[in-house]
């Protein structure tokens, strides 16, 4: 569901390639990296409509994860174009977690009820 709007990053990364790491020293004999990223991008200006902050971030699951991040931060007036890349997954897919600001009920493919 791709979103226009200003991109933001409120996070500190002390990687100095700019990637999340995110290991997990098992004891039982697994080793998994589920590596992460995250980008948030503020609609509330945006010409296609306010939707609030959202907030999208891949998670590469299990031993084949990777999340490459390409964004990075812009300046308070630029804009993100609708369909820019923001990263990709390095092998295969895993997951994309989306979320939304409280109070802004954004129509994706209807209504989105519930709490969190």
């Amino acid at each position: 569901y791709p979103v226009p709007g200003r991109t933001f990053f409120d996070i500190v990364i002390q990687d100095e390639d700019g990637q999340f790491d995110g290991p997990d020293y098992a004891n039982d004999g697994y080793e998994f990296i589920q590596s992460r990223g995250i980008l948030t991008i503020d609609t509330t200006q945006s010409d296609a409509g306010n939707i609030g902050i959202v907030a999208t971030l891949p998670v590469g699951m299990a031993q084949v994860s990777g999340v490459s991040m390409t964004a990075r931060p812009r300046d308070d007036d630029e804009e993100a174009p609708k369909g820019t890349e923001f990263g990709y997954f390095t092998f295969g897919g895993s997951d994309i977690v989306m979320l939304f600001q409280k109070g802004v009920n954004p129509q994706l493919f209807g209504t989105v009820t519930g709490t969190a």
